[in-house]
């Protein structure tokens, strides 16, 4: 079986993969194996900051490059129930889909409720211009459509946004009968922390960090070839593209090397998905 590593110089650089996953430990993975060579520590809270921003998210699925595509058409004896949509959303500065860009917003939303209209929102909230360039912010929970206004938390983020928690009031701005079309307006509150820079290496009698806090390295394996795969295509995605609404199913190993024939200390179970164009 071919050894295929996760690493970011395999991925095609204009994919960003939208992972859920669930880890089923064999063996501590806290006490994975220490890296032995100088790998700097993820920043420590140091100071609490909240943001307040303000977005509209571009919810397109007409034209000839909609930005929403369906990648599970759902039940057909109840409404929308089970139907899932793929997005890379663009966000706005403005209402207008011509205003000045900000990020997109890439993942999926599903409908989950069989006697109203909610979805499940599981997204990341990808920052490309402004001070927050370059950060995500991730986004999960119940939207119900029947509210002028709902809630949906803020569960983290990187970058700037690094450890971020707090919650995005949603309200519908415009939405066109005709073609499905909706403009959402996002209004966000988040806490994060300022960071405090470099910090020495990880040693295994530092590891711990401040506060009990553990850092460990592993390598996650998705194997796509052979006779047992660990990874394999449920929904194909969209035909006009190569890879957009693609969804991976995994049971990836876990191990304490680089190597698949390592100390296995975990796997990685769950989907990814690819959610840019």
């Amino acid at each position: 079986m071919p050894n295929t590593t996760m690493d970011r110089t395999l991925l095609p650089k204009s994919l960003l993969f939208f992972v859920l996953f669930l880890f089923f430990t064999t063996a501590t993975v806290a006490g994975a194996k220490d890296p032995g060579h100088p790998l700097q520590r993820a920043m420590l809270p140091r100071e609490e900051k909240v943001a307040r921003f303000r977005f509209y998210l571009h919810d397109v699925k007409s034209g000839k490059n909609p930005t929403s595509i369906t990648i599970v058409k759902g039940s057909a004896s109840i409404p929308f129930f089970g139907k899932v949509q793929m997005i890379d959303n663009v966000l706005t500065e403005g209402p207008e889909l011509t205003s000045k860009q900000v990020g997109r917003c890439q993942g999926f939303y599903a409908y989950s409720a069989q006697q109203d209209i909610a979805l499940l929102m599981d997204m990341n909230v990808v920052f490309t211009a402004g001070r927050y360039n370059g950060s995500t912010l991730s986004i999960m929970g119940r939207n119900s459509m029947l509210y002028k206004v709902r809630e949906l938390p803020v569960v983290g983020g990187s970058g700037a946004f690094r450890l971020a928690q707090g919650y995005a009031l949603v309200r519908t701005y415009l939405k066109d009968n005709s073609t499905g079309d909706v403009t959402v307006q996002y209004d966000v509150v988040v806490v994060h922390h300022r960071g405090q820079g470099s910090r020495p290496p990880i040693t295994k009698s530092n590891a711990a960090g401040r506060g009990g806090k553990r850092r460990f390295r592993f390598y996650w394996h998705d194997v796509v070839s052979g006779k047992n795969p660990t990874s394999i295509t449920i929904i194909k995605g969209a035909a006009s593209t190569s890879s957009f609404g693609k969804v991976q199913m995994i049971d990836n190993l876990l191990t304490e090397g680089p190597e698949l024939t390592s100390k296995q200390v975990g796997r990685c179970q769950g989907f990814y998905a690819s959610a840019a164009q």
